[in-house]
């Protein structure tokens, strides 16, 4: 994705989060979690949801105002992290070795959508570990014949 189309996404994100200046956060819960009885529509999945709305600037310099600069670099520098967490778990599932996280991880950048390209030769080893001991040696005498055409 082009760094304008990344940059449009996220513009069009932005517009769908804030409203007249406000964002709208909500958080929910399994209503067993809840200290207190409350009915539930039929489509809340047993979770308690509630939310607030939330001034916000319209621009980071006008946040900076607002919040203040330590503040507003706090949460970017956290939410970075997330993102970087997330990288790295990708990684791991597909199959990259921890020592090797440095090099895999070094072209990473928060404002890029990350797809991982799994080694077909990683994701086999780590799927063939999956595998009964039956169904081990079945895939094996099939990659056999297939090894000997």
């Amino acid at each position: 994705m082009s760094e304008e189309n990344v940059a449009a996404q996220q513009e069009e994100q932005d517009k769908s989060l804030i409203t007249n200046g406000f964002v709208k956060i909500e958080a929910s819960t399994p209503k067993d979690k809840v200290p207190f009885e409350i009915e539930l529509p039929e489509d809340a999945g047993g979770r308690v949801t509630a939310g607030f709305e939330f001034a916000v600037g319209k621009d980071i310099q006008e946040d900076i105002e607002m919040y203040g600069e330590e503040t507003v670099r706090d949460l970017w520098l956290r939410q970075l992290v997330v993102k970087a967490q997330a990288g790295i778990r990708r990684e791991l599932t597909n199959g990259t070795h921890p020592d090797d996280m440095a090099e895999a991880m070094s072209g990473w950048r928060p404002d890029v959508q990350h797809t991982t390209k799994r080694d077909p030769k990683t994701s086999i080893k780590a799927d063939f570990k999956k595998l009964s001991p039956e169904e081990r040696a079945e895939l094996l005498a099939i990659l056999e014949e297939q090894a000997a055409q």
